[in-house]
């Protein structure tokens, strides 16, 4: 039977005490979806679906529901992602080398403001008390909520070590080592031929922009580095969650970031999205900060790259949804480092609509394409030089009603998948991952890191300032691997 055939039977309760979520996440390869107070976190891994292509979307949107429909569920919560779900990360690119995958965790921990539940998930095949040997999960005292005892679990669960810096440094080459900045205050490392080949392709898009060929186009940067193959990525989660508190803070697939962005959440019928286009430097005293509010508010540059973002979105959404609603004038939203200009856009969906349905409809939005989207991609993809590979891409959950969060994949990075086989003691690896890009790093016991930033071009644009843009939408990557993991 393959995985689209599975027979789920799934349980969810709530718990009598609050749990500290990122602690349970596997260290190699955590599994989270947080903001502020309320979130999720996976452990294990029941079942995997992977797409590719034009049709990834509504390849692996036709394939839940088919999995949904035979679920068992039995849900004593009844909150926005209680019950069966899937975490998701979808690629930028038709033709990406990456997969698009939704995965369905073996156990799922959340909170939802000051509740907390747990959800377990396994096949009709298996025994009502079967547990694989995964991560460290729940402690003892959480058990009986669930119905559980130290017995059912056989041995196999031990309590997740505490989340602790320090322990292992980053590797040579990595986000905190290397030669010294790149140019623009690049993160360590970075060739600068990097930075040659941004401003060569930024120059060329220009000259079209000036003529009006194209109206907007999202120029993206890469760097690569290098982190070694045991360091715990609980670590860089927590950074980010807890410096972008208001972003989405995510972790699927080895796809790590805080994105500030809601590309669409439908939660019983009422669908929300948060069009950003427009980034100002915050100030370092609070004169300059209001300044490059203001500039953000009243710069014509600014206000067109923004009207394309937030149209391309309302023009998707439009023939899908009903009582469509934008506030009616852009927002100024604040976050650590950048201010942003915002749209904020509602919407009611019927029960037939979900909410990759509508991420399909969306994606790629003019905020991280361009205007007109298909000659957009198409230029990105011939002037980048690079995979986007998920970044830009869709991340975020589904549940078995199609409501579910996606947030564009910004503010984020890849990290290569673990060696095969690594000694905790010497971190000597005995053999490498076929992933594409992963085989030269795992052989030298470490992992790779890909992170992406972009910034929209339009007619006049200033690439100095545009650059500039980039470098500063590389800092929470930076901030939360630059330090020992």
């Amino acid at each position: 039977m393959g995985v689209s055939e599975a027979h789920l039977i799934v349980t969810t309760r709530e718990l009598s005490e609050p749990v500290e979520l990122l602690a349970y996440a596997d260290s190699r390869d955590p599994l989270v979806w947080l903001r502020s107070e309320r979130g999720a976190v996976g452990v294990g891994e029941v079942l995997r679906l992977e797409s590719s292509g034009s049709s990834r979307f509504e390849d692996l949107n036709r394939r839940w529901r088919a999995i949904c429909g035979r679920a068992e569920i039995t849900d004593r919560v009844q909150l926005p992602g209680s019950g069966l779900i899937a975490f998701g990360a979808i690629t930028f690119a038709a033709n990406s080398r990456a997969k698009s995958v939704l995965t369905v965790p073996r156990f799922t921990l959340q909170r939802h403001d000051d509740r907390w539940f747990l959800t377990r998930v396994r096949t009709a095949a298996e025994p009502a008390h079967a547990f694989e040997r995964e991560s460290g999960f729940i402690s003892a005292a959480q058990l009986s909520d669930f119905g559980l005892s130290p017995r059912d679990l056989a041995g196999s669960w031990q309590p997740a070590e505490p989340l602790a810096g320090g322990s292992v440094a980053p590797a040579p080459g990595g986000f905190g080592t290397g030669s010294g900045a790149g140019a623009g205050g690049d993160l360590p490392g970075t060739p600068a031929d990097e930075s040659s080949k941004y401003f060569q392709s930024a120059s060329h898009l220009l000259e079209l922009l000036n003529t009006r060929e194209i109206s907007k186009i999202v120029l993206a940067r890469r760097q690569r580095h290098t982190i070694p193959a045991d360091a715990d990525l609980r670590i860089p989660v927590s950074r980010l969650a807890d410096s972008y508190r208001d972003c989405w803070t995510f972790s699927v697939d080895g796809l790590i970031g805080a994105s500030p962005e809601t590309l669409i959440r439908v939660i019983a019928g009422n669908a929300s999205a948060r069009v950003l286009a427009g980034t100002a430097s915050r100030g370092a005293d609070p004169q300059t900060d209001a300044a490059a509010r203001s500039l953000l508010e009243t710069s014509p540059l600014i206000t067109e790259e923004h009207r394309f973002a937030a149209q391309s979105v309302i023009s998707a959404l439009d023939p899908l949804v009903e009582n469509l609603r934008t506030g009616r004038d852009p927002l100024v939203i604040a976050l650590p480092n950048v201010w942003h200009r915002a749209t904020d856009i509602t919407a009611q969906v019927s029960n037939s609509i979900s909410s990759l349905d509508l991420v399909a409809a969306m994606h790629p939005t003019a905020a991280v394409a361009g205007t007109p989207t298909a000659q957009a991609v198409a230029l990105i993809a011939a002037s980048e030089g690079f995979d986007r590979e998920r970044y830009a891409g869709a991340v975020g959950w589904i549940d078995a009603a199609g409501d579910g969060e996606w947030a564009l994949a910004l503010r984020c990075a890849q990290v290569s998948a673990v060696p095969a086989a690594v000694d905790p003691a010497t971190t000597a690896v005995a053999t490498s991952t076929a992933t594409p890009g992963s085989a030269s790093a795992a052989g030298q016991g470490v992992r790779r890191v890909s992170a992406w930033a972009g910034g929209g071009l339009v007619a006049g644009a200033d690439l100095a300032g545009e650059f500039t843009e980039t470098v500063i939408k590389f800092r929470p990557i930076r901030d939360a691997f630059d330090r020992p993991l």
